[in-house]
């Protein structure tokens, strides 16, 4: 976590297999969404047309949380 770096997926097999234990898991994620205890940490919100500046921010460290971007221009 040095970078901050994230990779987040399903493993497909396990999915097939077992898609009880993914089903639980998405409840559980979304439960905590729906009540509050889990917030995204929003840093900047950015009109589409900005997306260049996003991405500067970004990779110079300069913002913590993510960016959304946004259909305004």
């Amino acid at each position: 976590m040095a970078k901050a770096q994230a990779m987040i997926g399903i493993y497909l097999p396990v999915y097939f297999a077992r898609p009880d234990l993914i089903r639980e898991g998405l409840q559980d994620m979304v439960e905590k969404f729906v009540s509050g205890s889990v917030l995204a940490q929003v840093a900047s919100v950015l009109p589409l047309s900005h997306v260049s500046e996003a991405h500067r921010l970004l990779e110079e460290r300069k913002i913590s949380g993510v960016i959304v971007l946004g259909p305004a221009s």
